[in-house]
């Protein structure tokens, strides 16, 4: 009898063992599937962030580029407009024609979508300044206080002066540049619109030049005629050193291919002729009419009369910075003398 109660004692815990490696089996069984499931989980959450990471680094590499298209466009220069006029010749009755069209000018381009940066008055701005040297003359004169104020009153953009033979005289008499000039100084040469007799100005990648063609008068009718001094041609040739696209203003048109006739041409010919590389054009008026001739390819162009013309004469030139080419973009409604 003990023999089997000890029989049955070691089969019960024979089975009790056995139960108790099966269970110990079935728990790292399980462990082990927890464990890859959870490794399968972690790497499928890994390779979830690993893909978004990457779709994260794409995303900024793709904005990065977007953002740098935008920045090369966006640095590319935009073309600009230049409105061009000439011989406004203002006089001292505001409701004269002159000074009508030349408000009239100014509120035609405020109306514009795209406004020209500025504009260029290549000379006679005033018929004469009207007033008797070291008699009746005294700063400001009335003539430019009267011009300054049209232009303060009419346009939002700065008109730069070019002087002609008009701007220079009083009552129709040349005495000498000196007290003109002051004059013109006393007015206009803290407003950045005449910061000397000749001047440049840059410009989204341009170079336009103002000369002054009377320098060099001596009386009345040399005043009438171009003339340029050594030292300003000088001062012209150290400009257009910089090698820029160029345009330049004066005022007596220069027909080119006649004074290359004349015994004793301008030499200002001889400057253009060495830079015609870089200067596009040339701008001018005094005749009161529109004239076009090319010269060693250059553009030589002649800007009709705005002072009591109808409709309201101009130049509307178009620069390109990145062409660095130009246009006159109302070329089809001007007709040019021959």
């Amino acid at each position: 009898m003990k023999s089997q109660m000890r029989f049955g004692l070691v089969f019960f815990v024979l089975l009790l063992a056995l139960l108790c490696c099966a269970c110990s089996e079935s728990d790292d069984d399980n462990s082990g599937g927890d464990a890859d499931t959870g490794g399968g989980d972690s790497d499928l959450e890994q390779g979830s962030d690993g893909d978004t990471d990457a779709d994260l680094e794409q995303t900024d590499t793709d904005a990065q580029n977007d953002g740098d298209m935008e920045a090369e466009i966006e640095a590319q220069p935009e073309s600009f407009k230049v409105a061009i006029i000439s011989d406004t010749h203002l006089v001292l009755n505001e409701e004269d024609k002159s000074n009508l069209n030349f408000v009239a000018f100014g509120q035609m381009l405020e109306d514009m979508e795209e406004k020209p940066d500025f504009v260029i008055n290549t000379g006679d701005l005033v018929d004469d300044l009207f007033c008797f040297p070291d008699r009746t003359c005294e700063d400001p004169l009335d003539i430019l206080t009267i011009y300054r104020s049209a232009i303060e009153e009419n346009y939002s953009m700065p008109i730069y002066q070019v002087l002609g033979n008009h701007d220079n005289r009083y009552f129709d008499s040349w005495s000498g540049n000196d007290a003109p000039l002051a004059s013109w100084d006393f007015v206009f040469g803290e407003t950045g619109m005449f910061p000397a007799p000749y001047y440049s100005i840059e410009h989204n990648g341009f170079l336009f030049v103002v000369l002054f063609a009377g320098e060099m008068a001596t009386d009345h009718d040399s005043n009438d005629r171009p003339t340029f001094s050594e030292e300003q041609l000088g001062w012209l040739e150290d400009e257009l050193s910089k090698e820029m696209p160029t345009f330049l203003f004066w005022h007596h048109y220069i027909e080119p291919e006649q004074e290359m006739l004349k015994d004793n041409p301008s030499p200002l010919l001889d400057v253009i002729d060495r830079h015609s590389d870089t200067i596009l054009a040339t701008f001018g008026g005094h005749g009161h009419r529109f004239m076009h001739k090319v010269w060693q390819g250059v553009h030589f162009y002649e800007t009709d009369a705005l002072a009591r013309r109808d409709p309201l004469v101009h130049h509307m030139l178009k620069c390109d910075p990145n062409t660095k080419s130009f246009e006159i973009l109302n070329s089809s409604d001007i007709e040019y003398s021959r």
